[in-house]
């Protein structure tokens, strides 16, 4: 067997990587209230404050819900979309005092996320569905203010049982 032939991808590698170009279409010129330096898979580098905004989805595991004998094998992805956000300082003109604005930014990204993936729930025909299992923020402060945000996602989707290469 050649091991540098290229191989088809799984169902669930197509599914991840629909997800990240439709992620890549959040931008305040499509409609989203914000724009993102980086969005990619499994980063495993430290990100730079240039990097940031940035989303990074993770899909660490996966469940098996249904297994119907020599045809089809039913599957739970679960999704971990998790989102790295620098401060926006602005100046209150009345006090003249510093705003940070990361709160509010939070939940701008959390809302574009959710519109974003609700735009299409079937990956474009690769799932049955996806489905919002929740979210967490948290704030820190070190030298500045930032912010992440874990959203959880789960994709059901169905594939020819002991192959995950065919979609049924």
């Amino acid at each position: 067997m050649a091991y540098d032939t290229p191989m088809a991808k799984s169902i669930r590698q197509q599914i991840v990587e629909y997800i990240i170009d439709k992620l890549k279409l959040i931008s305040k010129t499509n409609g989203y209230s914000q724009d993102y330096a980086t969005i990619s898979e499994w980063k495993l580098s430290a990100l730079a404050k240039l990097d940031l905004p940035a989303i990074l989805l993770i899909d660490d595991s996966q469940d098996v819900t249904g297994y119907h004998e020599n045809s089809m094998t039913d599957f739970t992805l679960h999704l971990v979309l998790s989102v790295f956000v620098k401060d926006n300082v602005s100046l209150n003109e009345q006090t003249g005092t510093k705003v940070y604005e990361t709160p509010e930014l939070l939940r701008n990204y959390i809302a574009d996320v959710y519109k974003c993936l609700g735009s299409d729930i079937t990956c474009g025909g690769l799932a049955f569905d996806i489905q919002p299992q929740g979210d967490n923020m948290n704030l820190i402060q070190k030298n500045s203010v930032y912010g992440d945000i874990d959203l959880k996602f789960d994709v059901i989707y169905s594939t020819k049982s002991w192959d995950l290469y065919t979609q049924v």
